[in-house]
């Protein structure tokens, strides 16, 4: 019989799953759940008489840290279980999908690379992002800024968005892409442009490949030893009232809408609409 209950907790789109058993005790009556933004929470959130627990009003990109202890019939708590680390991440309009995009936590969430023969560091001050370059080598990737865990669902649109500027003219390359081989970049961007002055650049793309749930945004600064500067890093959704309609589409099938004024006097005006484009009036009007 387990001395404590084990547990997996699981960051889905819309809510934290939280899993959990103390195999093999038939006397659990229920479960204690705890958790904080903070390790080891000892601050009692839910309790469970069942052995899965989810929850969606949590803060999102915030870190959640949880732990579950057992009661038994005579009241008696277990130890605490196994401790999980989860970074909320639910998927919404509203919500940016990149973690720290301000740099405000420094460069929590982010990976730092430079390989080859590319030399560089990086600094954060004021919420900004600086390469520090000293070498750019020969290639692009040699100096990378990236973000992993980024949930591309197929069929929707995204607006990906940044702040960035270099000490002098300079290209750099930026991508939202799969995190492995075949490497695709769902954003299609290419090469950018820097000045020294610090210019918003804005792209909107559709997920046309596969659902990625481990997708990466990623910034190449390899190539030149000009210092390069990003910031308010941002992908979000884009919701459909955020759309500009342009004309008025035509309706899927033949619709008759009801009259007004109703009831009438002397004539009143009857709606309809037509799949397809045509001539004659949306509206017409008739005698009683």
């Amino acid at each position: 019989m387990s001395e404590t209950p084990y547990l997996i907790a699981e960051s889905n789109i819309t809510n934290v799953t939280l899993i959990f058993n103390k195999f093999g005790d038939p006397d659990v009556n229920y479960y204690r759940i705890y958790y904080s933004t903070s390790p080891n929470p000892t601050t009692l959130q839910d309790t469970s008489k069942s052995t899965l627990k989810t929850f969606s009003d949590l803060e999102n990109m915030q870190e959640y840290y949880f732990r579950v202890t057992a009661v038994n019939n005579s009241g008696e708590e277990s130890d605490f279980s196994n401790e999980q680390r989860v970074l909320v991440h639910f998927i919404n309009p509203d919500s940016n999908l990149v973690a720290n995009g301000t740099f405000s936590r420094n460069i929590e969430y982010w990976e730092w690379s430079v390989m080859g023969t590319a030399s560089a560091d990086w600094h954060v001050s004021d919420g900004i992002f600086e390469f520090n370059i000293t070498e750019g080598g020969d290639e692009y990737w040699l100096i990378q800024l990236a973000q992993g865990g980024v949930r591309l669902m197929q069929g929707l649109e995204y607006h990906f968005e940044f702040d960035a500027w270099a000490d002098n003219n300079r290209i750099i390359q930026t991508s939202v892409m799969a995190y492995q081989s075949p490497w695709t970049d769902y954003s299609r961007i290419g090469s950018i442009y820097l000045t020294n002055y610090n210019q918003h650049y804005s792209y909107v793309f559709d997920m046309e490949d596969m659902t990625d749930n481990n997708a990466r945004v990623v910034f190449w600064t390899g190539t030149s030893n000009e210092n390069v500067y990003i910031d308010n890093v941002s992908l979000k959704i884009i919701n459909s009232s955020d759309i500009e309609q342009k004309g008025n589409p035509a309706p899927f099938e033949y619709k008759l809408k009801g009259n007004y004024p109703n009831p009438f006097n002397s004539q009143t005006s009857i709606c309809f609409s037509l799949p397809e484009k045509n001539r004659s009036a949306a509206s017409s009007s008739r005698q009683a």
